[in-house]
């Protein structure tokens, strides 16, 4: 790891990182199943002799992976936790035992930040060195003798270096019409909702639902554990109630079944269909005219074909699929479910 990015230079660093993981796809890909193993093995605790992990034990975890628009792997994860209660249910014991109310508000507090750790000083990279230099060194060793009082500066100075910390950029508003563009304004129009409510204490309101303490509203919910060992950004969610429990399953059901395609690709797929098809027309063998109805059908699979085929894929990706390595992890087995089948029935 200390050598392989020795020739990143500051000023070009950015894309010495992306090159070298372009050039190294199957590296990149072996990289990023090592790193998973190790969240689900150490870090929640699967294989661990005591199967005690940061959150607690783990009943099960699902997690699926999607390639980002540069190509990087990343994996969005379900954990569910042993013996854990159903949202409904921790409302309802939340409600009418104050004891437990804390214990549970203690529990969250302690796994998932909205700030920084306190008696920290922003990053501040020195003369000479690499921008993201704490997200290309190792994770501070446990042992050492300063590790105590290294660690709440080592994990904001990752915190800042990982994009923890949202800032507005023209992402956050792609979706705001061209006409409003000039009458923005960024905390408000922000598509992500960031920044969020800063709340002093976390609270359960009289609907049921809890709020989590947020110190700083510009920062994703992170584990401190996860982010300093893994020198990368999360954002962590409690699913406390069933509207937020199906719009978790909504949400990574999209990433799964999304595809890389942007408008000009798929236009340039349709015309592509429309010529062909209108070039060689289906003919009708008993009314010796062009058969519409199978030409509407020929129109479509050809766009379905061209469209699979312009299918964007990351080298990493390619490279997992050539190395075998899984496009979702987890501690159990599932059957298949064939959905046309169930569709037809």
């Amino acid at each position: 790891m200390n050598k392989f990015f020795d020739k990143a230079a500051g000023n070009a660093e950015a894309f010495i990182r992306a090159k070298t993981v372009a050039e190294n796809p199957i590296a990149a890909a072996k990289g990023f199943e090592y790193l998973i193993n190790g969240f689900t093995n150490i870090l929640l605790g699967c294989k661990r002799p005591d199967k005690l992990g940061i959150f607690g034990k783990v009943d099960s975890y699902y997690g699926v992976v999607e390639a980002q628009g540069r190509g990087s792997l990343h994996c969005h994860f379900f954990v569910w936790l042993e013996d854990g209660l159903s949202p409904n249910e921790v409302k309802e014991k939340a409600m009418q035992d104050p004891v437990w109310q804390q214990s549970l508000f203690d529990w969250l507090d302690d796994i998932i930040s909205q700030s920084f750790p306190d008696s920290t000083t922003p990053y501040c990279n020195p003369p000479g060195e690499l921008k993201k230099l704490p997200v290309l060194a190792r994770p501070l060793d446990p042992l050492g003798n300063d590790f105590h009082n290294k660690y709440s500066q080592d994990l904001r100075d990752v915190l800042e270096c990982t994009g923890q910390v949202h800032e507005h950029s023209s992402t956050c508003f792609k979706h705001l019409p061209s006409m409003m563009q000039s009458l923005r304004d960024d905390d408000l129009d922000c598509r992500f909702s960031l920044p969020r409510e800063e709340i002093p204490e976390t609270y359960l309101d009289e609907d049921g639902h809890i709020h989590l303490r947020c110190y700083n509203g510009y920062i994703n919910g992170y584990n401190d554990i996860c982010v300093s060992c893994l020198r990368c950004n999360m954002d962590i969610k409690y699913v406390g109630s069933g509207t937020a429990a199906m719009a978790m399953v909504e949400y990574v059901t999209n990433y799964i079944a999304k595809m890389s395609l942007d408008s000009t690709t798929v236009f340039a797929a349709l015309c592509a269909a429309i010529k062909s098809v209108a070039s060689k027309p289906p003919i009708n063998p008993i009314t010796d005219s062009i058969d519409t109805g199978e030409q509407s059908k020929l129109v479509l699979l050809k766009c379905c074909n061209g469209l699979i085929g312009k299918r964007e894929l990351a080298g990493p990706q390619v490279g997992s699929a050539l190395c075998s390595i899984p496009n979702r992890f987890t501690n159990h087995q599932f059957d298949r479910l064939y959905w046309s089948g169930i569709l037809r029935f």
